[in-house]
């Protein structure tokens, strides 16, 4: 992993470069669960997966870890991802291979900007959930789970055959893409069930069991964080362990309340500057959150409960990894007392 410092680079990035027809045309709508037409953005991106995964099985591919490596490692679609990469790659003159396609990608890692190889794939959510996985464990359950990649990445590590995995997913189509994929592993137990953060539903939590919740980009998405989620979390589980995976590390900065203030009245930047330096990583990563309307106070709502002496917070590190070098995650672990 290289860690230069990349002082020298300096942009702007504009919101109506991430809707123009060099995107699908659901990326405008894709940053928002309280809306009808959020969710149909989200249909729409794990629809292309689903068609994807079909289109592989139909092939004779019959392997769940070799699926899940070609999604992985060639996405379905262009998102929004690629897109930022390939504007980060021009932006500091990355060299390209013979298929003019970057060498490097730059990321976030530990509160750092560094360019690490194309393919590189970080393991620090499925680490930290797995290292939180005890023989009491009954149930793994992600909220906002998408097409189940994280699931299956847990699965395979063999370690885990004989938990219960749950899959809490608005969309349809992540739900059958997560439903096809697990009928690949014949000793795998994962069910799917309808979430919404807005309006939560964990009637599938039965008998006070051991649950280990996560969550991986998708608070991210609710510009106010539901505390009813948590309340029932707590309500319906006997011990009960969360591992976030969010992106809250600007919530803390100084100047954090103007932009959330923005955030809540849908005043939405035009624009936001960029200097790619370690300095300006916090500015960068709230200007981001303003742009598209990202959550506002979900790391407010776990001080509130840890202040009130409903859960503990066992660690928080701020911007440890980001796949999105504006968007860095947090890793935020607590458990009911």
């Amino acid at each position: 992993m290289r860690s230069d410092r990349l002082e020298s680079g300096f942009d702007t990035v504009n919101s109506a470069d991430y809707s123009t027809s060099s995107l699908s045309e659901k990326e405008d709508i894709f940053f928002d669960y309280k809306t009808e037409e959020v969710k149909i953005g989200y249909e729409k991106t794990w629809d292309v997966f689903l068609e994807k995964i079909q289109s592989l099985i139909d092939q004779g591919e019959n392997s769940l870890s070799d699926v899940l490596d070609m999604l992985i490692r060639k996405p379905a679609e262009k998102t929004i991802l690629s897109t930022t990469e390939e504007y980060i790659a021009d932006m500091l003159k990355f060299p390209r291979d013979e298929r003019n396609i970057p060498i490097y990608k730059l990321i976030v890692a530990d509160g750092k900007y560094v360019y690490v190889p194309r393919h590189h794939i970080d393991n620090t959510l499925v680490t930290n959930v797995t290292s939180r996985i005890t023989e009491g464990t009954d149930l793994l359950v992600e909220l906002g789970s998408g097409w189940g990649k994280n699931l299956f990445l847990i699965y395979l590590k063999g370690l885990f055959k004989q938990l219960q995995y749950v899959a809490c997913e608005p969309t349809r189509s992540g739900r059958r893409a997560t439903e096809i994929l697990g009928k690949l592993e014949k000793d795998m137990s994962v069910i799917t069930r309808h979430f919404d953060f807005y309006d939560p539903d964990m009637s599938f939590i039965e008998g006070n069991p051991d649950v280990l919740f996560f969550t991986n980009h998708s608070i991210e998405q609710c510009i106010h964080f539901n505390h009813q989620v948590f309340d029932m979390m707590l309500e319906k589980s006997g011990q009960c362990t969360c591992v976030h995976m969010e992106p809250i590390g600007w919530q803390r900065h100084p100047q954090s309340e103007e932009i959330k203030k923005m955030i809540t009245e849908n005043k939405i930047p035009k624009e936001m500057p960029v200097k790619i330096s370690n300095e300006e990583l916090l500015e960068n990563s709230m200007a981001w959150a303003g742009l598209f309307k990202y959550n506002t106070n979900l790391l407010n709502v776990i001080q509130q409960y840890q202040r009130a002496g409903i859960i503990d917070v066992e660690a928080i590190q701020y911007d440890v990894f980001g796949i999105n070098p504006f968007n860095p995650g947090s890793l935020i672990i607590w458990h009911k007392k």
